[in-house]
């Protein structure tokens, strides 16, 4: 029913959604001056708090566990207008994280109000520089700066989080939270599903931060005494305390005692939680109903009657135990892994021309960026030159045998999506970036493309191959569709050519379209890279060692491949669109044919494939400045002069198509 659509093609949710705004356009809002009272923000005001829309989005987030997050999506929001329903820090590559990367991320990370789940590894948060500021002119040393998780979970309430379903936070050895700091993060968000990963955590703690608990993963030592009073009528037993509690996942790290021990004390646990008679509220009279614990049977299988037959109650907790001897497996995976120099000449070039472009006053009309969506890894948001330039993202990358857990894609595994993104950015004036994660282990990521021609961007870079599949398997139908469907919106798509070697026959995946620029990797004085095929490349673009800044910028590294010259070329059509936007409202170059011409007007000749900027676009306007009396005079105005050098540039490269 949800994911019905009427003759408009809106969902349930987002006719209820157009009728709310509809509403607040009707009582005037349109024009209000305070940026809280303006139409955007009551309308999101009003739909947060109507009960049919508040229904419906609870339900898709919550109660539809077995659909994909990406049908939750469609159901709830038109394309362009996703809001997320999940933040995943997981894998983030530092120890610590800076408020003012939060702040940033807000701005093109619109949250939903809840929640299905919120993962942290065990992070520092570095304060704002605003915050520290503040602190010292009120010169009051005990102003509270929290630089623990709360400051996250503070920060979600500050964007709107209203409720989360489920929390999973790393929170293990001499640094874990204080009891009060992990109330003051989960206080009111009403969790449900909570996994707090602290070793020996208080019954109390938990009761305090939810009051609507009904999963709970317990990280226990090995002391008796911690069991005890789990169990205990002050512990998970109270039903006013717990009123919803229904699991218990019990983590049992090893090396404290005996294992038969622990099992012993783990199968006595379990008996109390399963079979705490209500009518007993003498802890010693259960004592003595608890059979002997003889280690030699006492880890039996009793989940259907304890040792003196008594029967499990049916609202009572089932415990799954986990013995685990590896400092706890799923730490570890939420662990962070912090653990001749100079620019490219080709890039360098570039970033010349971007330069002046970027300086140049406009004043008649907004010159609208180039819209560009990197399908990849992921990116790292903190990388120096990416900040500020992110619209939207979205993570088309499950966990392994999850449908619910997302990679988040502004926490990326390595940093080949990053390294991708800094190449562009250093490159084109003001790029707008729409960031998709793909699916690693996927062969085809058809639904990134589609969302990103939902977002109409202008680029789609795609620096990587999908190799040894046939031409008719279904994975590549559906991705030749998703292509298909982009350059029908004439979106100018590059993938990249193969790097297996020279002697390669087989087509690969999505340069091997015709509707992409395949795009392979040169050396910086334009001779192909000898693992490139030399029928594989459409267009060559410096791709052998390029150099990149370390995030600590004290040092370089470098990397070589056509995956990064295809950034270079997604980069370059970014500075020529931006060109054409300046003389042209609509522009003339967003259509794969020109744009190959434009290409093919920056080679040394028609039969070559190397594109040399340095000679054939930076040489060649500055020769045009220099023509017409422009050249050395700083900071340029977009007047008739400067756009008749603008033009001349553009016609020397694409010459304009003649009507018969």
């Amino acid at each position: 029913m949800l994911q019905h659509k009427n003759e408009k093609g809106l969902t349930p949710y987002q006719v209820r959604e157009e009728a709310l705004k509809e509403w607040v356009k009707g009582r005037g809002y349109n024009s209000a001056p305070n940026g809280a009272n303006t139409a955007n923000g009551v309308e999101r005001r009003i739909v947060v708090a109507d009960p049919i829309a508040s229904y419906i989005r609870v339900y898709c987030i919550r109660d539809m566990e077995l659909q994909k997050p990406d049908d939750v999506v469609e159901y709830l929001y038109r394309p362009g207008n996703e809001r997320h329903t999940a933040f995943d820090l997981a894998g983030h590559p530092r120890a610590s994280i800076e408020q003012d990367f939060l702040d940033k991320l807000a701005i093109h990370f619109p949250f939903e109000s809840i929640l299905r789940y919120v993962a942290l590894p065990g992070l520092l948060v570095v304060p704002s520089k605003r915050a520290l500021s503040r602190q010292r002119v009120r010169n009051d040393p005990n102003t509270n700066i929290n630089t623990d998780l709360r400051a996250i979970f503070d920060w979600l309430r500050l964007n709107g989080v209203r409720q989360i379903m489920k929390v999973t936070v790393v929170d293990h050895g001499e640094s874990s939270h204080k009891d009060s700091a992990i109330i003051q993060s989960l206080k009111g968000f009403g969790v449900e599903y909570l996994t707090w990963k602290k070793v020996d955590i208080s019954s109390d703690v938990i009761a305090r931060s939810s009051s609507v608990v009904k999963e709970i993963s317990l990280y226990w030592s090995g002391n008796k005494a911690i069991l005890m009073g789990w169990a205990s009528k002050d512990g998970f037993n109270n039903k006013n305390k717990f009123p919803k509690l229904k699991t218990i996942r019990l983590f049992v790290k090893g090396g404290y005692d005996d294992l038969e021990i622990l099992k012993a004390q783990t199968n006595r646990f379990k008996r109390q939680m399963a079979c705490w008679p209500k009518e007993i509220q003498d802890e010693d009279e259960y004592e003595r109903r608890i059979p002997s614990q003889d280690p030699d049977h006492s880890f039996e299988d009793n989940s259907a009657t304890t040792q003196n037959g008594e029967t499990p109650l049916e609202d009572n907790i089932t415990v799954i135990e986990v013995f685990d001897n590896e400092e706890f497996n799923a730490v570890r995976d939420f662990s962070t892994n912090e653990s001749s120099p100079g620019e490219n000449p080709w890039i360098g070039t570039l970033k010349g021309v971007t330069r002046l472009l970027q300086n140049l006053k406009v004043s008649d009309r907004p010159i609208q960026p180039p819209k560009i969506a990197i399908i990849d890894n992921g990116i790292d948001a903190t990388w120096p030159s990416i900040h500020g330039k992110i619209v939207k993202g979205r993570s088309f990358s499950p966990y392994p045998n999850s449908k619910e857990f997302m990679y988040a894609y502004y926490v990326p595994r390595g940093q080949h999506g990053t390294l991708v993104a800094d190449i562009i950015c250093r490159i084109c004036p003001k790029p707008q970036l729409y960031i998709a994660r793909m699916e690693e282990r996927s062969t085809a990521d058809e639904g990134a493309i589609e969302w990103a021609v939902d977002c109409d961007v202008d680029i789609i870079c795609m620096s990587w191959t999908v190799e040894g599949r046939k031409d008719d398997g279904q994975d590549i139908q559906r991705l030749r569709k998703a292509v298909e469907r982009a350059a029908n919106k004439d979106i100018l798509m590059f993938g990249s050519a193969s790097d297996q070697g020279p002697n390669t026959a087989e087509k690969t995946y999505p340069g091997g379209f015709d509707e992409c620029f395949r795009i392979g990797a040169a050396s910086d004085e334009g001779v192909r890279l000898h693992w490139v095929n030399a029928l594989d490349g459409q267009f060559l673009f410096p791709g052998k060692r390029l150099p990149f800044h370390s995030p600590d910028r004290d040092s370089y590294f470098y990397e070589t491949g056509s995956s990064f010259a295809t950034a270079c070329a997604a980069g370059l059509a970014g500075v020529l669109l931006y060109f054409d936007r300046l003389i042209r409202e609509k522009g003339n170059l967003k259509n794969k044919d020109r744009m190959a011409q434009a290409f093919k007007g920056l080679t040394a000749s028609r039969l070559d494939s190397y594109v040399d900027v340095r000679k054939n676009l930076h040489d060649r306007f500055d020769n045009i400045l220099r023509e017409r009396d422009l050249a050395d005079k700083g900071v340029l105005r977009l007047d008739k002069k400067v756009e008749m050098a603008i033009e001349a540039l553009l016609e020397s490269i694409a010459p304009p198509t003649r009507q018969k």
